[in-house]
């Protein structure tokens, strides 16, 4: 005879409960580090996304990747420039999910991820140069693949209730959500405030790839204070 399936009924919740049950999430400690730490981090990798075809195009203008013209606009430029990207972050992902897998050590590839779009973001900040920006495309690429692939990781890991995995879950995503409203228009005045005081050398553009620094290097060490994750 067939199994009869188990029918799990829950409590019924009133409305207060209801809503105080996607509050409830952040009283975890880690769970609040976790979110924070994603928060900062999407932070920095909006403020390079937002802003790197207008980087392109008006600081690089010149579209040569080792003597040869490979793009005719900015356009052009940033779709070429996805290619070392993903191949850096397809490869970086693999590598760390194995390692953090076999070791049990998700933090340090947080924190050599975070290192290295540090690294990258820096590099964007002082060259003028395409082929360097692919070079510096693909660090970043790097760095993004590894982070992204051990933060959900360590998403599944820190949350706090069994039975409220889901939506848990939803709530963390908020942390990459929350970004995307506030990311593009603080780098945008910052963008044009220093573009104002130095637009020949383009300097806004500098000190919004050394603001998303700032945002990686802040959240990488939050990650520290992540207690149950080694």
């Amino acid at each position: 005879s067939r199994e009869r399936p188990l029918v799990h009924r829950r409590a019924d919740f009133s409305i207060c409960q209801r809503l105080w049950s996607l509050f409830r999430p952040m009283f975890n400690h880690d769970f609040r580090v976790m979110f924070s730490t994603r928060f900062l981090m999407q932070m920095g990798i909006l403020t390079v996304q937002e802003y790197m075809r207008f980087f392109l195009k008006d600081a690089i203008q010149d579209f040569t990747l080792f003597g040869y013209v490979v793009a005719s606009s900015a356009q052009q430029a940033v779709c070429v420039m996805f290619v070392p990207m993903l191949i850096g972050g397809l490869g970086s992902a693999c590598i760390s999910g194995v390692y953090s897998d076999r070791t049990g050590k998700r933090k340090m590839v947080v924190y050599v991820s975070g290192g290295v779009m540090m690294v990258a973001c820096v590099l964007f900040s002082l060259i003028r140069s395409y082929t360097l920006v692919m070079i510096a495309a693909f660090i970043f690429g790097c760095g993004f693949g590894a982070f992204s692939v051990i933060e959900w990781a360590m998403a599944t890991d820190l949350l706090p209730n069994p039975e409220e995995y889901a939506k848990d879950m939803g709530i963390w995503s908020l942390a990459l959500i929350m970004p995307q409203v506030v990311a593009g228009t603080v780098a945008g005045y910052i963008l044009d405030y220093f573009n104002d005081l130095a637009p020949k050398i383009q300097l806004g553009y500098s000190m919004i790839f050394l603001v998303a620094v700032l945002f990686f290097g802040v959240g990488t060490y939050y990650v520290k204070k992540i207690q149950s994750v080694t």
